[in-house]
C-alpha cells in the first residue's frame, strides 16, 4: 500500500476512491500513492468546484517540502498532521465556490495558516501541529475576534459567506 516516503505527502487530490473509512489518493504531481483518513464530519464526500481548490491543495502539501529553519530564525518543519488538517479543512471549505483563493502559508512553530483578505475583511484559519484550530476575523460588521474555531461568536460559514 504506503510507505515511509509516501506517508509523509498525505493530500487530498482529484482521483479519489473510497475503500472502508480510509480514501485511497493518487497524488498527480508525484505520482506517489497514499492513505489519507476520511473526513466523515457532513456525511458524503462532495467533489467541488471552487476554482481554488486544486491550488489551495498544492500551497498546502508544498509546505511539506520546507526544512526546519526555512525562515533563516528557527521555525520548525511543518508538522504533517497540520497539512492533513489543513487539507482536509481546505477540501471541507470548498463548498464556499466563490470565495477567492486563499493564501497558505507556514507558521514558525510548524502549523498552517489559511487566510482570506477581502475588502477590508480578513479571516484567517490557523492549524498547529497539535491541538485546536485557531480563527482570527476582523470585519467592520463584526469587529474583530482571535480564539479557538469552536469558540467563535460569529459562525465561520457566515464570515466567509461575506468574503464571497
Amino acid at each position: 500500500m504506503t510507505n515511509a516516503r509516501s506517508a509523509s505527502y498525505a493530500l487530498i487530490y482529484p482521483h479519489l476512491a473510497r475503500t472502508g473509512a480510509t480514501l485511497w489518493v493518487q497524488d498527480t504531481l508525484s505520482m506517489v500513492d497514499v492513505m489519507l483518513p476520511f473526513a466523515e464530519r457532513g456525511s458524503t464526500l462532495s467533489m467541488s468546484s471552487a476554482p481554488w481548490l486544486h491550488s489551495a491543495q498544492i500551497g498546502v502539501k508544498e509546505l511539506l517540502l520546507l526544512d526546519e529553519d526555512w525562515n533563516g530564525e528557527g521555525a520548525l518543519q511543518v508538522a504533517q498532521s497540520a497539512v492533513v488538517t489543513a487539507g482536509q479543512l481546505v477540501a471541507d471549505l470548498a463548498i464556499f465556490e466563490s470565495l477567492p483563493a486563499p493564501a497558505v502559508y507556514a507558521t514558525n512553530d510548524g502549523g498552517v495558516v489559511i487566510d482570506w483578505q477581502v475588502d477590508g475583511r480578513h479571516v484567517d484559519l490557523e492549524v498547529p501541529p497539535a491541538g485546536d484550530i485557531e480563527l482570527f476575523y476582523s470585519m467592520p460588521e463584526h469587529g474583530t475576534w482571535d480564539g479557538t474555531i469552536e469558540a467563535t461568536p460569529v459562525p465561520l460559514e457566515d464570515l466567509l459567506g461575506s468574503l464571497a
